[in-house]
């Protein structure tokens, strides 16, 4: 299979510097030895590359876990296609995912938080502070751009219905063939068009 889309040679050189980037240089030892947990600790995760639409950078989700804090702390990076530099666009933001540029490739649209509060935030791709772009009351699942730059189309699920007096402790519902951590029956998801 021959990949073609940033052209063959730019894309190997793409990948190689994002391994490079995240890794770091490595000193081999003089003879090999078993990992140790410290290893493990160390190691650092590269997900998602989405490239830019000149082919000129490639967004990548770097992740390290903390151990003493019990999570994945995620940081959106910039690599430069030519020379390898890097730039974090997003740090710090719990939830950080699902990263991808605007058409024009002067936005980046990325989901930050959980639950409920997972919404679609952009950010220039120069940088700076990124804007909370959605305030959907049930999160978003998913989002994409529109062709022309001018928004953002994102899935949601519906709320579910209030209920009152004894009815708020009616949980029961229809077990079917459901994820064994299945506590509450789906809800259906809508499409939803926002400008941006």
């Amino acid at each position: 299979m021959r990949l073609t889309a940033v052209g063959g040679r730019r894309w190997r050189v793409a990948i190689a510097w994002l391994v490079i980037a995240a890794v770091g240089p490595v000193e081999l030892p003089a003879q090999a030895r078993r990992m140790t947990i410290d290893d493990v600790r160390s190691l650092v995760r590269v997900v998602d590359p989405q490239i830019s639409p000149d082919g000129r950078r490639v967004l990548v989700m770097v992740g390290r876990a903390d151990y003493d804090a019990n999570e994945l702390r995620a940081e959106l990076v910039a690599v430069d296609v030519a020379n390898g530099s890097q730039r974090v666009i997003v740090r710090g933001r719990p939830g950080l995912g699902h990263a991808r540029w605007s058409p024009s490739g002067s936005q980046i649209a990325f989901l930050a938080g959980s639950g409920a509060s997972r919404q679609i935030h952009v950010v220039s791709s120069a940088g700076g502070e990124p804007a909370q772009l959605t305030r959907s009351p049930t999160g978003v699942q998913f989002f994409a751009w529109r062709p022309d730059d001018r928004g953002v189309a994102f899935v949601a699920a519906d709320r579910r219905a209030p209920r009152t007096g004894a009815a708020r402790h009616d949980d029961a519902f229809e077990v079917a063939n459901d994820h064994y951590m299945t506590v509450a029956p789906p809800l259906p998801s809508h499409v939803w068009f926002l400008s941006a």
